[in-house]
């Protein structure tokens, strides 16, 4: 008996041990940080909470000897948090409330305007009685790095109060805001706070160097934000330089910009409006020594700004440029100038100058370039560059340009705008070898075309903005002039097993052009605070041109041995075109995650067109003399070709209603959005064509219905996964000159004809995708989209196999689709950065052809299979980097015509390139690539290219002057050839481009910041 009270007595003993006891004083901490320290003492219970939601609210607890889970009931207490416990797991949540009101803030320097995150900001009644504390803190983990910023929020009655906000932090004085809530919208959830600023009490220090690895980019909030300083650039380097070697962005050679395969709508100078006109002047003119970080953010747009709340669909994806300290207030300057020599070419030249002054309020630009090398590419920079990215023929161009920008330190208005005038010379020569696919054997035709073209332009854009507090308004109007001198030349054979026919021909175009037009629109809402708005806007555009063209041919036709010839003069005027817009829409918030609108457009557009064509050829006693000149008014319009000279009146007026719903909603795990946006469309159109004996009358109304951008999108809290779905449908009615009954034979090789009884087309597209990243070291994602359309319109033709002359017919066809699905594997370490993407397309093409004008157009169906593989390597240690590149492409052209000749092409691309840094200061960027082709149809297009360029560069006077002489194409086996297919035949083209050059430039800096006072 006694040793049974013994063996009860030490069980009690060892469950009394097992029962872990805590003790600890938590004094005005997160709740967050609390648990967190239970949890690290816990070994019996696992403490599972949202560290987000916990981080703001503050707790003064002492536990003295309690279990685990008496100790988090005990700080948990009197909180708006609820504790449930399920086995081992112990589980903290908030409190569920209905519809609370949130007010939220940041904290700023009163001084610096930067963030101080860590300030505890109390929320007072008008007595000073404490309601509730925050710690102004958000934090933000990349690779090793935590950045916090000084978000903070309180969740109040939804009732007409007022507060008061005290900041307090050391080094700081503590400052007090008054806040009045005044009336709440039915559905107004949140409201943002005025800045709360606290000043600086500290004394300043002198100053210390920390050197540190630089982080390449991190998450801040949503935005992406990337460290200019971590990118190894050559010297002289502009921002394109740097943009494209960020993480994830690709630069398009037209100046567009994507992140993640997303457009990024606007390109921003310290988050100010700056260059809209032509980003490519602020990226080909701003040097990379002034930037300081890059960041890719959405923005709200002017109706989210003005109601203070996020409106779906009123984001812009904006690229931000944020310029280092000493370059953000005052004068800057970069002037660049250079010459050097080319084989067989003119001698090549450039001249730059950027100027700059920017304050926080104003900003003022000049730009101006002067060159003759139309190639962008630098040695080193681009990793993704191929032969058939340069640029067709040679061009000499001027541009100057002007840019403004001035708004008011309470954002109640902002004016600015930019002019720009450029001059352009491009010479183009052209070899285009290609073949015909026809059921009674295959045509060739090998085309040289020669060109030069001039251009003088003048655009000029400006804009005006004001607010209040019940409405916006915004007025931008635009100006813009262009003057052309075009001149051709072609000659082109046709051949089938024998010569079929020979054409050679001659243009020239004189003429000019002007726009002229403006966009308004206005935000207006019923009360100071209600979400419900009303969006009104108007565009209007009137554009008139006038062109001269003179065109001189001779056609033989090799079988009847035919010669035929003509003198052309088409005069092309006046033409006018008309273009009218205006939008209504109501939007509202139906609940806390349902947005609501319904939009009414009224499109309008018309265009009368005048052209009248004359055979000076058949003029009597007619010598032909120089291209361009004409006998008196009263001979040249004797030889009027009615049956080719038309006058053409045409209308379209569309009534769009369109319903957009669009829901999103944050839980524990991430954040739903969903959008349904359904466009219907009445369009009434009109056509008025004469043309010889054709006079004629054409009116057809149409229904379409339309989606929009509909998806679904999920995105975890954690940031590491993501999942998006979407749907288009495009609906469009054929144009309705395409139905009229003409027969054009301007051209004798190419003669268009009217076609009957077409039908609206349905063009269906998805996409689909699903990311993992795993705390921005890398990430994987996978893709899928397609489409498919219905009664596309294809310009089929028949063929005249005796001649070579094409005549051509608008018609309905079914079978158009493709699809395109890949894997992208990216690795991101702080010195190496490895990417893998696969992708396979297909695409079937079908178009109509047909032999001899008799008999229909038979459906030609291609079938394209394809293969894209991109291994991308690139290693930075210190100031030196190297990168590694593969990319290959695999096409395989299929069909099931018996006269069809399956095709094979591959390209590959391996190239390397790398920035280093050598003895003296020196410093060399360089890439070399190897370019192969396969499977062409010519063998001296199955060819290997090895490319070669390279950059020596030197600074001096702490690298405000700057010397670089740039060598392209040393090897000299530079060429330019594209290929492309579809269900008519395939086309090979080689273009003239600018030969092996050397370059040496020289670049200057000034930098002069005003006065301290």
């Amino acid at each position: 008996m006694k040793a049974g009270y013994i063996f009860l007595v030490c069980c009690l003993l060892a469950l009394a041990a097992k029962a872990q006891r805590v003790s600890h004083d938590f004094r005005n901490v997160s709740l967050a940080e609390a648990l967190t320290t239970l949890a690290e003492r816990s070994t019996e219970y696992d403490i599972t909470f949202l560290y987000s939601d916990l981080e703001n609210i503050m707790v003064s607890r002492s536990v003295r000897n309690m279990d685990v889970l008496a100790a988090v009931k005990a700080v948990c207490k009197g909180q708006d948090v609820k504790v449930k416990r399920k086995d081992r797991c112990v589980f903290v949540t908030l409190k569920e409330k209905d519809e609370p009101f949130a007010l939220y803030g940041k904290v700023y320097d009163n001084k610096t305007r930067n963030e101080v995150p860590g300030t505890l900001v109390e929320l007072l009644t008008m007595d000073s009685i404490v309601v509730s504390r925050r710690v102004a803190r958000s934090m933000m983990i990349s690779d090793k790095d935590t950045f916090y910023h000084s978000d903070f929020s309180f969740d109040v009655p939804r009732r007409d109060a007022s507060y008061i906000l005290r900041a307090s932090k050391p080094s700081y004085r503590t400052s007090t805001m008054a806040v009045s809530i005044g009336k709440i919208g039915a559905r107004e959830f949140s409201r943002e706070l005025p800045p709360l600023l606290i000043r600086d009490n500290s004394i300043m220090l002198k100053e210390v160097v920390v050197s540190a690895s630089k982080v390449m980019f991190y998450y801040k909030g949503d935005t992406v934000v990337y460290n200019a300083d971590a990118f190894v650039l050559a010297e002289g380097s502009m921002l394109d330089a740097l943009v494209k070697q960020l993480p994830g962005v690709e630069l398009k050679s037209n100046g567009d910009i994507y992140h993640n395969g997303k457009l990024v709508q606007n390109l921003l100078l310290n988050g100010k409006d700056f260059f809209r006109s032509d980003r490519k002047a602020l990226l080909e003119n701003l040097p990379t020594y002034m930037v300081k970080e890059v960041q890719v953010y959405n923005k709200r747009g002017e109706r989210s700004e003005f109601l203070n709340t996020d409106i779906p669909n009123d984001v812009e994806y904006v690229m931000d440029v944020k310029l280092k300290k000493e370059y953000s207030i005052g004068y800057i300057a970069n002037v660049e100038g250079g010459t050097g020599f080319a084989k067989d070419h003119d001698t090549p030249y450039l001249g730059r100058l950027f100027a700059l002054r920017f304050t926080d309020h104003s900003r003022i630009g000049i730009y101006a370039n002067v060159n003759n090398l139309n190639d962008e590419r630098r040695p080193g920079e681009s990793d993704s560059w191929k032969p058939s990215d340069l640029k067709e023929g040679t061009l000499r161009q001027e541009t100057v340009g002007f840019t403004y920008s001035v708004d008011a330190r309470n954002k109640k208005w902002e004016i600015g705008g930019d002019t720009q005038f450029s001059h352009s010379v491009l010479d183009n020569v052209q070899t285009t070898q290609r073949t015909n696919f026809l059921s009674t054997g295959d045509t060739h035709e090998r085309i040289l075309q020669s060109a030069k073209n001039k251009n003088l332009q003048l655009d000029t854009g400006h804009n005006f903005k004001m607010k209040s507090d019940y409405f916006t308004f915004t007025f931008r109007p635009g100006f813009q002039y262009r003057r052309f001198d075009n001149t051709s030349g072609m000659d082109n054979q046709t051949r089938g097993d024998t010569l079929i026919n020979s054409f050679s021909s001659k243009r020239l175009s004189k003429g000019w052009d002007w726009m002229t037009g403006f966009k308004a629109n206005s935000n207006i809402r019923f009360s100071k605070n209600s979400v419900d708005n009303i969006w009104i806007d108007v565009f209007l555009l009137n554009r008139n041109r006038k062109e001269d063209l003179f065109n001189r041919y001779s056609l033989l036709y090799a079988k009847d041995k035919v010669q035929d010839y003509a003198d052309q003069y088409y005069k092309n005027h006046p033409d006018h075109h008309l273009e009218t817009e205006g939008r209504i829409a109501y939007s509202t918030r139906l609940n806390q995650n349902l947005w609501g609108e319904i939009i009414y457009q009224l499109k309008h557009q018309y265009d009368n067109r005048n052209s009248h064509l004359y055979r000076l050829d058949r003029l009597q006693d007619y010598e032909q003399g120089e291209l361009g000149c004409l006998p008196s008014v009263a001979e040249y319009e004797l030889g009027i070709d009615w049956n080719n000279s038309f006058e053409s009146r045409s209308s379209n007026t569309d009534h769009i209603a369109t319903w957009e719903m669009n829901w999103n909603k944050r839980t524990d795990k991430g954040k739903w959005w969903a959008q349904c946006r359904f466009p219907f469309t009445l369009r009434h159109a009109r056509l008025d064509y004469q043309r010889g004996a054709v006079d004629t009358t054409l009116v057809r109304n149409t229904f379409l219905v339309g989606s929009n951008n509909t998806f679904l999108q999920w995105d975890s809290s954690d940031r590491k996964y993501r999942f998006y779905v979407q749907y288009w449908l495009d609906n469009r009615s054929p144009d309705l000159m395409n139905m009229v009954n003409i027969h054009d034979d301007t051209d004798p090789l190419n003669i268009k004809e009217g076609s009957r009884g077409l039908k609206n087309s349905f063009a269906h597209r998805y996409e689909f995708s699903v990311d993992y990243n795993h705390h921005d070291r890398w990430g994987i994602s996978f893709g899928n989209e397609g489409g498919v359309t219905t009664n596309a319109i294809a310009m089929g033709y028949t063929y005249d196999a005796a001649t070579g002359v094409r005549t051509y017919r608008a018609a309905n066809v079914n079978g158009n689709w493709n699809m395109l699905t890949g894997v992208n594997f990216n690795l991101r370490l702080p010195h190496l950065r490895v990417g893998n993407m696969i992708h396979y397309s297909f695409v079937q093409n079908v178009d109509l052809v047909g032999v001899k004008k008799t008999t229909d157009m038979a459906r030609s169906v291609v079938r394209t299979n394809g293969i894209n593989e991109v291994f991308n390597l690139r290693h930075s240690f210190g100031q030196q980097q190297i990168q590694a590149k593969f990319n290959g492409n695999w096409r395989r052209m299929t069909s099931d015509r018996t006269d069809f000749t399956n095709l094979h092409v591959r390209d590959f691309t391996y190239s390397l390139s790398g920035v280093f840094t050598l003895p003296w200061q020196f410093q060399i960027s360089t890439d070399l690539g190897l370019f192969s082709r396969r499977g062409y149809g010519s063998s001296e297009l199955n060819t290997d290219d090895l490319v070669w360029n390279a950059r020596l560069s030197k600074s001096f006077l702490k690298g405000n002057l700057v010397f670089m002489l740039d060598a392209f194409d040393i090897l000299g086996n530079l060429s330019s050839i594209s290929y492309s297919i579809n269900g008519q035949g395939r086309t090979e083209i080689r273009r003239n481009v600018l030969p092996r050059y050397a370059l040496l430039h020289i670049q200057y800096r000034l930098n002069k910041r005003p006065k301290k006072k």
